[in-house]
């Protein structure tokens, strides 16, 4: 039997109707708040919000509710009659969830009803919770509509909104509510920039104030890499004013975060765009085993030991070894270099080098068929963007279990790490006095260290290609490693 669209949608309806009827019928007698108005127990009405708020996270769901059954209508009129807060909660997540989905968010935003009290809960509500929600609604819209519709956002997004956003940075005690304000600082400043035009002043304030903390206060996961992704993108403006020890500051932020968090999403990928301070870190696919070897590596350099830390593991692909292990050296290198973009420019490093007689010229056989030569800076951004190229390219790097690599992977393997060795090479050479400056030094000794190993253990480069670092990688990896 075959069904028309209209009837598919009523069918679809259909079968959320117990739930929607469970909605409704409290709101229209106006009785959905428990006898026990302070309860901590979720009332009967709750327990239904509860179903909806589930439901509406899956698309299809989320449209049943706003297309069909005009949901978002009902949880308006829950927030204007209802005196509990889980209430609220619960009604401004049911928003904030149908607002993941383009289709559903432009529905919501287009309603005012929605815009006003959104802007009403965030400038007067008290409870962390309902904020949390609330904040999580309005980045939604804001990165789900179009710019045509967040003109609409922008509306509500006033200086009065910032400036309650400021507040909740500076103080709640509620690290989710802080996470959840720093992350919507962040969208609005990408997003709405017009909005800061004469915030000036705040910005850097709110810089400051992160800074300052850095070093002092413990923060969840999610916080840690809200936090740090904000601080970075806002190094990558104009609008802040930051000094080599902030740089610094942020630098050794991210270290610990990365050690504590390896798993984390955002911190995986904290930034997007290529010409970023600190590029985007490419994460090796989940649920794949090439994940499952990452996690192992993370394990085994946790023992200290990297020399031992960079041998095969009993059993395992060597070709499944090499791929995750260029992805943690590719984003290694790009932290790194991203640490001293400000002194390595095209007018301090015209040319790619290490060292007055080492001279690095590009070629990728497609946009530069012959050896080119670039400005330094030039050079990493053309190298990462290459390999950022290859690592996404599942015909190189195969991401499920059992595809094949290519019969070149060795060879493109080596061509990378060869590369990447150049970078270091670079920053040793001519970058070094930043380093200590911005006290780096020791990780990038550290991160050399690990890459030579690595590189020594499989064979990954010629000796006459180690040679501008020759010293240094007998200084760093000991006598036995003496190039001759």
């Amino acid at each position: 039997m075959s069904y028309t669209q209209d009837e598919d949608a009523t069918l679809a309806l259909s079968s959320v109707s117990g739930i929607l009827l469970n909605v409704l019928i409290p709101l229209q007698s106006n009785a959905i708040d428990p006898v026990d108005i302070d309860s901590p127990e979720d009332s009967e009405f709750e327990k239904s919000l509860c179903a909806v708020w589930d439901l509406s996270s899956i698309h299809d769901y989320a449209r049943i509710f706003i297309n069909e059954a005009q949901v978002h209508r009902m949880v308006l009129k829950a927030i204007s009659i209802t005196q509990r807060v889980r209430t609220e909660e619960l009604a401004m997540g049911i928003l904030a969830n149908v607002a993941c989905f383009e289709d559903t968010a432009i529905v919501i935003v287009n309603d005012e009803d929605v815009t006003t009290v959104l802007g009403r809960i965030i400038t007067g509500s008290a409870d962390g919770r309902v904020l949390v929600e609330s904040l999580r609604l309005l980045r939604n819209l804001l990165t789900n509509c179009s710019n045509k519709y967040r003109i609409i956002v922008a509306d509500i997004s006033s200086y009065s909104i910032i400036n309650q956003i400021l507040f909740f940075i500076y103080n709640t005690m509620n690290t989710e509510l802080l996470s959840s304000a720093i992350g919507t600082m962040k969208l609005l400043i990408s997003t709405q920039p017009e909005l800061f035009n004469n915030k000036q002043e705040e910005l850097n304030n709110l810089f400051r104030w992160i800074c300052d903390r850095l070093d002092s206060l413990e923060f969840t996961k999610e916080t840690s890499s809200t936090i740090i992704s904000f601080v970075i993108e806002l190094v990558d403006t104009d609008a802040i004013e930051h000094t080599k020890d902030d740089v610094s500051k942020i630098f050794k932020y991210y270290e610990k975060v990365r050690h504590e968090f390896l798993d984390d999403e955002e911190i995986t990928n904290m930034v997007k765009g290529k010409d970023k301070t600190f590029r985007a870190r490419k994460q090796v696919p989940e649920k794949t085993h090439q994940h499952r070897l990452q996690r192992y590596a993370e394990v085994t350099l946790g023992s200290g030991n990297l020399k031992l830390a960079v041998q095969l593991p009993e059993g395992e692909d060597l070709r499944e070894w090499l791929a995750v292990h260029t992805y943690d050296f590719y984003n290694q290198i790009n932290m790194l270099y991203g640490i001293i973009t400000e002194y390595c420019t095209p007018q301090r490093c015209p040319v790619m080098s290490a060292g007055a007689r080492v001279e690095y010229r590009w070629q990728d056989n497609k946009h530069y068929k012959k050896p080119t030569t670039v400005s330094a800076p030039h050079y990493v951004d053309l190298l990462m963007n290459w390999i950022q190229g290859q690592l996404e390219d599942n015909d190189v790097f195969p991401s499920q279990l059992g595809a094949p690599f290519p019969k070149n992977f060795s060879s493109i393997v080596k061509t990378i790490f060869r590369r990447l060795f150049r970078v270091y090479a670079h920053i040793y050479c001519h970058h070094l006095e930043a380093i200590q400056q911005l006290n780096a030094e020791p990780h990038l000794n550290t991160s050399f260290k690990h890459f030579m190993y690595f590189v020594y253990e499989f064979k990954l480069m010629d000796k006459s290609e180690m040679q501008p670092l020759a010293e240094k990688i007998t200084n760093v990896l000991g006598d036995e490693y003496v190039l001759t």
